[in-house]
């Protein structure tokens, strides 16, 4: 398979590596050193695990994220939705089933934003 970059920033899919002997050299220092902490069951040593990572590729993001809960307010929106947006002073509303979200406007959503033939 074969990646190609199509922006200058963006990094290529790479496959996994799965680090075998640091996973036993780590199970080995928990079972020589400490009394009752041990590391005999760390993902590596999992046949499936190993084998979903080695068959798989790693799609790494070019960009610093980070993820923090979303303030919101449940609410019941009613016959007028705006306004109870407006009663919990926030500015949109995600409609769930029976209830609906209040959030604020996010700005995160369209910060990452980027140029791709002059559009």
């Amino acid at each position: 398979m074969e990646f190609r970059a199509i922006q200058p920033w963006a990094l290529l899919p790479r496959t996994a590596v799965v680090d075998h002997e640091a996973a036993r050299e780590r199970a080995k220092v928990y079972r020589e050193h400490f009394r009752y902490v041990r590391a005999e069951r760390q993902p590596e040593f999992c046949a499936p695990w190993v084998l979903g990572q080695e068959i798989g590729w790693r799609v790494v993001s070019p960009i610093d994220v980070t993820l923090g809960p979303l303030p919101q307010i449940e609410i019941d929106p009613g016959d007028a939705p705006e306004t109870a947006v407006r009663a919990v002073a926030m500015s949109q509303m995600w409609q769930r089933e029976r209830t609906a979200l209040t959030v604020q406007r996010p700005s995160w959503l369209h910060l990452y934003q980027f140029r791709h033939n002059d559009q």
